[in-house]
């Protein structure tokens, strides 16, 4: 049997094959991970965290998520399958930020702009090649204290 033949033997079809890639090459089980274990700690500490570490995957995956993406342009599965990835990384995200404003280290606001802010502004940067070194520190520094002057 050919290489190619016996990966059909595991995926059905090509669509299955890399709906499964996609899965284990996300960000999900390391954000689940760091959020786990970091709910009460602060944002200034997690959200650095959380930039750089998604910013990371995001390098080192570029041309595979830019594959992804293109695919979920055309193909249904693709995109629905990244649509449960982004939704449910945005939605740790936005569990996290809502703890934060409950305890009031940040103030009430709509913490979903924030989730999408944040993966949004580094998946944008790398797809574009852009991210300057330090990227991550000041997206997060201006997400947390805004750009007006005091």
């Amino acid at each position: 049997m050919s290489p190619c033949g016996l990966v059909y033997h595991y995926f059905r079809s090509k669509d299955e094959l890399l709906l499964a890639v996609l899965e284990r090459n996300s960000f999900l089980p390391a954000l689940r991970e760091l959020l786990a274990i970091a709910p009460d700690q602060p944002a200034t500490e997690v959200l650095p965290r959380i930039a750089t570490g998604f910013s990371a995957m995001v390098a080192e995956r570029a041309d595979f998520m830019s594959l992804v993406l293109r695919e979920s342009q055309t193909n249904p599965e693709v995109a629905a399958a990244m649509g449960k990835l982004i939704g449910e990384a945005l939605e740790l995200l936005v569990t996290y930020l809502g703890g934060r404003v409950a305890a009031g280290e940040l103030r009430p606001h709509d913490v979903t702009v924030t989730a999408r802010a944040i993966f949004q502004s580094i998946v944008a940067g790398h797809l574009n090649r852009l991210p300057a070194p330090g990227f991550e520190a000041g997206l997060v520094d201006v997400i947390l204290h805004g750009v007006l002057a005091r």
